[in-house]
């Protein structure tokens, strides 16, 4: 863990209290008493999240990152079996194009989200897709509506939408308040041509989606 260090058991999750926590952890890897490699997780009410994996390159020869991915699966069915809604193994994004990336690919069965509809999809109806183009966002077929957590079924988003994104407001050295976009559009005066600037917000709130777009603080540099 990140504040203490205990012998875990990835396939029974023997190790932890009675009450598991959810966050970030280190696990570390010994060969003969030496640390090896450290992996970084988090526990998350539905999933297991593989961060970040460093090793010794001494070890290479040990396929370090698939000695990992195997124990972090372990450790998710255990821990499955004390918490039956964390079900889910997650290995972080993944980008066709990118060979470092493809190791994904070889633990199944797996799913890839689709963007503009919020529906996991089969890893292998997805590829399919991505290899005639990589950038593709949309896996789910076309009768699946898209999610209005982008916005409409064009991709809009409404104007009242734009203008209740949390903008940060300087208070102070490095303090900033959050005030809705209407009222921090009063501190531009005038400064910035409005509909360009509300023009990039709606962008920005498209890209991350509406419940997100409520929740960041968005801020704006000189």
């Amino acid at each position: 863990s990140s504040s203490d260090e205990r012998q875990l058991d990835t396939a029974t999750a023997v190790g932890f209290d009675d009450k598991i926590e959810f966050g970030s952890y280190h696990m570390l890897y010994f060969v003969d008493d030496k640390l090896m490699m450290v992996g970084v997780v988090d526990i998350l009410p539905h999933c297991l999240s593989s961060v970040y994996l460093f090793y010794d390159h001494a070890y290479s020869f040990l396929s370090p990152g698939r000695w990992s991915a195997l124990e972090e699966i372990n450790l998710t069915r255990a821990l499955h079996a004390r918490i039956p809604d964390l079900r889910y193994y997650y290995l972080g994004y993944y980008i066709h194009s990118c060979p470092k990336m493809r190791y994904k690919a070889a633990y199944g069965p797996s799913e890839l989200l689709c963007r503009e509809t919020l529906t996991w999809r089969s890893f292998a109806e997805c590829a399919a897709l991505l290899e005639l183009d990589a950038r593709v966002t949309r896996f789910a077929p076309a009768e699946v509506p898209r999610s209005t957590e982008f916005g409409d079924e064009g991709g809009h988003v409404s104007d009242e939408q734009v203008l209740q994104v949390p903008m940060a407001l300087p208070v102070g050295g490095n303090t900033t308040m959050a005030i809705p976009l209407m009222q921090w559009l009063v501190f531009l005066e005038g400064r910035v041509d409005e509909a360009t600037f509300l023009g990039y917000v709606a962008e920005f709130v498209q890209c991350v989606g509406t419940t997100l777009g409520k929740r960041l603080k968005v801020q704006v540099f000189n």
